[in-house]
């Protein structure tokens, strides 16, 4: 086995570990859908969560705050784009797990007007924003 390997293999594990540690001990946030740990082997890429996209923006609103709340160096932003059956928009929240490892939480609803974004664009979003849309039973529709 090359040193290469090794370390790949290593970095690997310690990720995956990482990453069982915080679900296990946040046992409440929602589950991801999907982990893709690819980006995240030994570099400064984030290891992705996907969590369910069949949701309203409100639900996922609270999805990620929930996530929020679990990590450190916290920021958000939102996607929006252009699908045959309508826009659709991802909501992110970027952290780091309580070792360090950086990670991207993600999930998607259809768009709504109110998030106030053109298509094919991605901003800043304040976790006060995110908070409002949580609490907004207008935009669960």
């Amino acid at each position: 086995m090359t040193t290469n390997m090794i370390t790949t293999t290593t970095c690997l594990s310690g990720l995956l570990a990482a990453v069982a540690e915080h679900l296990a001990v946040f046992a409440d946030v929602p589950m991801p859908v999907l982990v893709n740990t690819y980006a995240g082997w030994c570099n400064e890429e984030p290891v992705t969560f996907q969590l369910d996209c069949e949701t309203t923006l409100s639900e996922l609103s609270r999805s990620m705050l929930a996530w929020a709340d679990t990590l450190t160096g916290v920021t958000a932003s939102v996607y929006r784009y252009e699908r045959a059956d309508g826009d659709r928009m991802h909501l992110y929240v970027y952290g780091q797990l309580t070792d360090g490892t950086k990670v991207a939480v993600y999930g998607a609803a259809d768009y709504l007007a109110a998030v106030g974004l053109e298509s094919g664009t991605r901003r800043s979003l304040d976790l006060a924003e995110l908070k409002a849309w949580a609490a907004d039973r207008a935009v669960a529709a």
